[in-house]
């Protein structure tokens, strides 16, 4: 199998194996897939076996495998392919509830092995895949990265300290401020917008929780990379540039509203 260097990246296509004996399941899942992340490319495995041939000529991001699959257990076949050293980075989501007895506990720790519980529940599931992507997002060598947030989610909570500056790409999100009674709607991040830039320039905590209003995908840039992809991407630094503006005339109309 190729490296993960030579795997396609998060912000090209994002890979799917589907490994179930269940045509009607696959399919469901396909769908689903489709459906709820953009940029989808997906391959069907009926068998384990099946599965690892899918794997090493086209290496996916997300393995979604059954508990029970004809010729092995996804238990042995997750096994078999992080033997390659080259799928470490690989995420697997395994339709099923937790099995009773000691499964891959240390893969399901770190978010790397995952369950689906009910595969009615579509916001559960959603949620279930997005962690998967962002693992994986997390291991490629690159100085930003894709971060995938489901509706409802927050992406930063008020009093934080920042560690990332992020770019909206799909999606729509709200500025709040949190308060013991209810919460004061500050502003909506639209695509194009960056999320979370003044508290970076200002070097203060986060002043406002944001949450995602729909299925979000954004840009995480660390903090300590920020200058150096501003500096390679002025379509990013001129983004930037028009965000801050908006912040500041949304800030004097809200003065000139309450004065």
């Amino acid at each position: 199998m190729g490296s993960m260097q030579n795997q396609v990246s998060l912000e090209d296509n994002r890979i799917f194996v589907i490994c179930t004996p269940d045509p009607k399941r696959a399919e469901s899942m396909s769908r689903f897939v489709q459906t709820h992340i953009n940029k989808a490319k997906i391959y069907i495995a009926n068998n384990g076996s099946e599965a690892q041939f899918k794997v090493a000529n086209a290496p996916p991001h997300v393995l979604i495998v059954d508990l029970e699959l004809p010729k092995m257990s996804s238990e042995q076949l997750i096994k078999s392919l992080l033997e390659d050293p080259n799928n470490q980075h690989m995420a697997f989501i395994i339709m099923s509830p937790i099995p009773d007895q000691e499964f891959l506990v240390d893969l399901i720790v770190t978010g790397q092995v995952q369950f689906v519980y009910n595969r009615e529940n579509q916001d559960a599931t959603l949620k279930r895949i997005n962690k998967a992507l962002n693992f994986v997002s997390s291991g490629e060598d690159n100085q930003y990265h894709v971060r995938f947030v489901s509706s409802g989610e927050t992406l930063i909570t008020e009093g934080d300290l920042p560690e990332s500056v992020y770019i909206l790409r799909e999606g729509r999100m709200v500025a709040l401020k949190c308060t013991a009674s209810h919460d004061v709607v500050l502003g909506y991040i639209e695509p194009g917008e960056f999320v979370g830039e003044m508290a970076r320039f200002m070097k203060e905590k986060r002043s406002a929780t944001v949450k995602a209003m729909t299925d979000c995908e954004l840009i995480e840039i660390p903090d300590d990379t920020l200058d150096t992809v501003l500096f390679s991407k002025p379509s990013w630094a001129k983004a930037l540039f028009q965000t801050l503006s908006r912040r500041i005339k949304q800030s004097n109309e809200r003065i000139l509203e309450n004065s």
